[in-house]
């Protein structure tokens, strides 16, 4: 039996990281005889696939059941903003990549049966490279990374970088990536007490290519990711795919992968609110809290034991290995074929 799918493409097209999940399920399952796509504009489906956000419109001002669509969504904070789990619940099955997205939408009310199906790694791009070789250059700077979208957001870019600062490190340096820098100047808000820019932090911003991107991964000595909550969280098992030992906040989808040594932990200390998401879904929303102070350990601790750092960037690569996109979207795929063939 073939089912046919519809395709709602109004963020799986756009450049955000539903289009890298709707990429990767449409290219690992268009050559599966168990599906067709089709033009849902004009043509009559099985299924339909969102992968977005649940906006009503999906499903209608009536909020009408509507077995016939499929949401891949997530959420980073807590709870669930006003009107998800009514849309949800409208819903025919839902595609979560976590368990803490599962146990998160049960626990506000969602009913529409879901499951959980991951993300991957390109392993083709994002190829391991041996630091053993840069342990005895004592000379050159240590080259910590860190990369997020804006400089304000669940991320915490402003707090790690401040982290940074506060570990003294008598030779290293922090590269920062960020998509859009909202308009910033890097010396404002990174200098020493008399106002001088950090010589030893450097901001980049906007878009790059994928193999720059992976180039400058390869590039680093430790990656840093302090971000308050992930439904999956793709940049650290990409970074850790090319050796790159990561320093990273413990909470939300990120412990689908985050092993107790594969990585370096930095716990949570509760939920704060968000003021990103709690402007931008107009209620109060909360995400994690890193330690800050264990983040400042934890990277101390990597510059001085650089041996034992590489360690751990190839046990991260290991388990980065284990998230391939194939897999998780075949598991996605038989799931709604299941569903839609019963």
């Amino acid at each position: 039996m073939t089912v046919d799918l519809g395709w709602m493409a109004w963020e799986s097209d756009s450049t955000n990281g539903y289009a890298h999940v709707g990429e990767k399920f449409r290219f690992h399952i268009m050559n599966d005889d168990r599906f067709r796509f089709v033009n849902a504009y004009a043509e009559p489906w099985d299924a339909l696939i969102c992968i977005a956000t649940p906006a009503r419109f999906t499903i209608g001002p009536q909020l009408v059941p509507r077995p016939d669509v499929v949401f891949h969504t997530m959420f980073e904070a807590q709870p669930l903003p006003n009107g998800w789990v009514e849309v949800l619940n409208c819903a025919g099955l839902l595609w979560v990549p976590s368990q803490y997205c599962y146990d998160l939408f049960e626990s506000e009310g969602v009913t529409t049966p879901m499951f959980i199906a991951g993300y991957g790694v390109n392993h083709n791009e994002y190829t391991f490279v041996d630091r053993t070789e840069r342990e005895d250059d004592r000379n050159a700077p240590m080259k910590f990374v860190l990369w997020a979208d804006t400089l304000f957001s669940r991320k915490n870019v402003v707090k790690t970088v401040k982290a940074f600062i506060a570990a003294g490190l008598p030779n290293a340096e922090l590269e920062v990536k960020l998509h859009s820098f909202a308009g910033m100047n890097a010396g404002t808000m990174f200098s020493d007490a008399s106002g001088r820019a950090l010589a030893n932090i450097t901001i980049h911003t906007g878009a790059w290519q994928r193999t720059k991107l992976v180039r400058w991964l390869q590039s680093a000595d430790c990656g840093i990711y302090g971000s308050g909550g992930e439904g999956f969280g793709l940049q650290p098992p990409e970074g850790m795919a090319t050796g790159l030992p990561m320093i990273v906040a413990n909470n939300t989808g990120m412990m689908e992968y985050l092993k107790p040594d594969n990585h370096l932990p930095v716990a949570c200390t509760g939920l704060v609110k968000d003021m990103t998401y709690s402007m931008g879904y107009g209620y109060d929303a909360y995400t994690y809290a890193p330690d800050w102070d264990q983040m400042v350990e934890q990277i101390r601790w990597a510059y001085y034991h650089r041996n034992e750092l590489h360690a751990i960037g190839v046990r991260g690569h290991l388990e980065a290995l284990k998230w391939d996109w194939k897999e998780q979207t075949t598991i996605a795929a038989n799931k709604i074929y299941e569903r839609y063939t019963q």
